[in-house]
């Protein structure tokens, strides 16, 4: 899974979309997945956006910007600091016993409820969305985004390599084809005593096909003579079907 993630990495694109990559996974491995993508992408100057259902408050705690969608419709986004105090504001207090994780899961489900306190909170997807766009929080964030978006930002950000006037490939095709070879090399050198054996296995073929064909006449007998010819053409074919049925039963 980590070449997988590693090979998107590669290609250096400015923004990695990942849809729910962590599940199936334990949360170990899921933690060091996140923890793997946020490292590398702040090296190379990247924003992932990961798609994650139950995330654990570990993987939480990595982001640095939380977007909640119900029902396809935005009721939070920002820094896990404001969570509970933009929720508490709307009516909505989690106990000191909920992590932060489970409490943006249910804020996203009708399990809401339980949190509700006073009947003036916003009970839908609808209200919540309405509340949060009325929200000084969303104000903020959107006139951040506008900021991001003001053409001196762009300027002031002309030094970031992927915003340059680059080639097709970022990459020469040697490079790209000396990391590619290089992973195929590790992978087989995980199973170096598979393919030693296979190497056993192929000089013996060898032996007992040289020894079977050995010391064939060079030349006929006579013009019309093309024993030799055929016998050179019977050992090619009998070393090709040798081959072909070893790679079958392999």
């Amino acid at each position: 899974f980590f070449f997988t993630i590693g090979e998107k990495l590669f290609m250096r694109q400015p923004v990695m979309l990942c849809d729910e990559i962590t599940t199936g996974l334990d949360s170990t491995t899921a933690q060091n997945i996140v923890q793997y993508i946020c490292q590398s992408t702040k090296t190379m100057l990247t924003t992932p956006v990961l798609s994650l259902l139950q995330p654990s408050p570990e993987i939480v705690k990595l982001f640095d910007e939380i977007l909640v969608l119900c029902e396809g419709r935005i009721i939070f986004q920002g820094p896990e600091s404001d969570v509970l105090e933009y929720f508490e504001s709307i009516g909505y207090i989690a106990q000191a016993s909920v992590p932060i994780a489970e409490f943006l899961v249910n804020m996203a489900t009708p399990s809401r409820s339980h949190y509700k306190n006073g009947s003036s909170a916003p009970a839908t997807a609808r209200d919540l969305a309405e509340a949060w766009m009325d929200s000084e929080y969303s104000l903020a964030k959107r006139k951040q985004t506008q900021e991001a978006l003001n053409i001196r930002s762009v300027q002031a950000a002309e030094n970031i390599y992927y915003l340059k006037k680059t080639p097709e490939f970022v990459r020469s095709w040697f490079s790209d084809m000396f990391v590619v070879l290089n992973r195929q090399f590790l992978l087989l050198w995980t199973e170096k005593l598979r393919w030693l054996l296979l190497l056993g296995n192929l000089m013996i073929t060898v032996l007992i096909t040289g020894a079977l064909f050995y010391d064939l006449p060079l030349s006929g007998e006579s013009i019309t003579d093309t024993t030799w010819f055929a016998a050179r053409v019977a050992a090619g074919f009998f070393a090709v079907i040798v081959f072909a049925l070893n790679s079958f039963i392999s």
